[in-house]
Order: structure tokens, then C-alpha cells, then sequence
């Protein structure tokens, strides 16, 4: 059994729920999830809250019980000194860990060859952690329910255009002090030289603006080309991302939901342009979060 704990929005439970699925079926293992942070499952992610918000995908999920979940969290090493537990660790074949908690913030290949009965704590936010299982994380991340009247004539007119999901991340990352001082906001400057990259050499360059801060986006995101500004999801978040999917090329944030939002995009050609910066300071490596057929701007 592989038991992975989800904390954070929607774009952080997926990467958790896609690096767990991955070591899941690696081994032919069960998957069940540890939602102890959200309470429940029959929510979807928020605007300023944190609940369970993989319930927009078609998933069979599978709750762990707290029985399983100390079972796989308990042993022995957890009595000991935190740096006698970082020795072991550092020795102990992954096949043999049964509780794994997140040590950096790049790739670590140590989680490619974890055994059954485990638990996983961390962000996990790489592809390499599930690009062996690509086909099964886009399945299971399909959206359940269609698009409908707003979101539905948007839908349309990114079928007829060079489509490019362009998303400004604000929210809590201006309004909250400690959180700026981590993450900060990508510049004007930043999605106006990543506009013009992404519509050279396109026939129809079509932006699809998305954020959680439209009004901001109206006033400041400008392009001479035909650009649309998506709102109305505020309370649906999910559906934003279902729509930046299906646009044929993608300029992201310093934000794992946009990166979902692009990732998910179906197009074989896209091109996708990522900020040079993902945090406003550098204690955090991080060269794996940015697959390399991405372009940093």
C-alpha cells in the first residue's frame, strides 16, 4: 500500500497524488490518500481556504485509515535523534523506507525505488517523479463534467485560434507579507517579453488571460494581439485549469496550478514559457520543477 498525505491547493495535491500514483504502479501497489489536513473528500479547493480538490477528476480514490496511516508513520527510527533518522536514511535502501518525508526540493531518485507500504509527505513537485507513468496521471486527470456556457463559448474560441493560456498568480502572494517574502509575483516585464516569444511565428496568437486577480489583469496585461480575459470561476478554480488545457501553447506563473494548467495541454507542439525565478528567495533548488522542454524566460 502507497499512502500519500495531500496539503496545499489543487495544483499541490496533484503533484502529490501523481508522485504517489507513480510509485503505486511501480509496484502494483494500492493507492489510497491521507486527507486528514481537509477533513473530507467532497469539497473542491477554494479561493483563501485549503480542502480536499482532486474531486473535480474522475478519480476512484481510497481513504486511509489513521490504523494504516500509523502503521506506515510509526517505527522505531521515529524515537531517535532527527540526525541519527538523516544518517539512516542516507544508508537504508529506499526499497526498505516505510515513512518518507520530503528532504529537498529537487528530484530525488530515492522515491523511484520505494517498496510497498509507504508513506509520503512532501510536495514532490517534478515530473521526474511520474514521467514513467504519463499516460495513467493524464488519464486520471481528466475533468469530470463538461464546460459549460461561459466556459464552453471560450472553449470554442481557443479551438479556432493559436490558442496561449497566459496566467498572472496574485492572491495571497501580494496580500500576505510572509507569503510574498517567499514566493513574490513574475514582473510585467516577465509576461511581456514571454508574449512575444509565444506568438512569433504564429498565425492566429490568440492570449487567454486566467487569475485569481482579473481586475489587475485588465488594467496592467496588454497585447496587440486579440486577447480574452477568462473569469467567472472564481468559486470553480478547477475549471480555469481545465481551460488553460486545452490552449495550444501556455505562459505560467511562478504557480504549481498553471503548471498543471500547461502540463495537461494536449497540443504535441506547445511551447510553454516559465519564469526564471519560482521564489522570491533562493534557498530552494530548484533546476527539476521546470521540465527542460520548457523555456525559462
Amino acid at each position: 500500500m502507497v499512502i500519500v498525505k495531500l496539503t496545499g491547493g489543487l495544483g499541490n495535491q496533484m503533484f502529490q497524488y501523481a508522485a504517489a500514483r507513480a510509485v503505486a504502479l511501480r509496484r502494483n501497489s494500492e493507492l489510497k490518500l491521507d486527507t486528514g489536513d481537509f477533513g473530507n473528500i467532497t469539497g473542491f479547493a477554494g479561493v483563501d481556504s485549503r480542502y480536499y480538490a482532486l474531486g473535480c477528476f474522475a478519480l476512484d480514490v481510497k481513504v486511509a485509515t489513521k490504523d494504516e496511516i500509523m502503521a506506515c508513520r510509526e517505527s522505531w527510527r521515529d524515537s531517535l535523534p532527527k540526525g541519527l533518522r538523516r544518517s539512516l536514511d542516507s544508508v537504508t535502501p529506499a526499497s526498505m523506507l516505510r515513512y518518507v518525508k520530503e528532504r529537498q526540493f529537487n528530484f530525488d531518485k530515492r522515491i523511484l525505488s520505494l517498496g510497498e507500504n509507504v508513506y509520503m509527505e512532501g510536495n514532490w513537485q517534478s515530473e521526474k517523479y511520474f514521467s514513467d507513468a504519463r499516460g495513467a496521471i493524464r488519464s486520471d486527470f481528466a475533468f469530470k463534467g463538461a464546460l459549460s456556457g461561459r466556459n464552453m463559448e471560450l472553449a470554442s474560441m481557443m479551438g479556432q485560434a493559436d490558442a496561449i493560456s497566459l496566467h498572472v498568480r496574485r492572491g495571497d502572494y501580494v496580500t500576505n507579507a510572509k507569503t510574498n517574502a517567499v514566493h513574490g509575483t513574475c514582473t510585467l516585464e516577465y509576461y511581456g517579453e514571454a508574449m512575444k516569444r509565444a506568438a512569433a511565428d504564429l498565425a492566429m496568437p490568440h492570449f487567454f488571460v486566467f487569475s485569481d486577480d482579473i481586475a489587475w489583469t485588465k488594467a496592467n496585461i496588454k497585447s496587440e494581439f486579440p486577447t480574452t480575459f477568462a473569469d467567472g470561476n472564481i468559486e470553480r478554480p478547477y475549471e480555469d485549469m481545465h481551460l488553460m488545457s486545452l490552449c495550444k501553447h501556455h505562459i505560467i506563473a511562478n504557480s504549481s496550478f498553471s503548471w498543471w494548467g500547461a502540463w495537461l495541454g494536449a497540443n504535441p507542439l506547445k511551447r510553454v514559457f516559465a519564469p526564471p525565478n519560482w521564489f522570491a528567495s533562493f534557498d530552494k533548488d530548484t533546476r527539476d520543477l521546470i521540465p527542460e522542454r520548457w523555456v525559462r524566460v
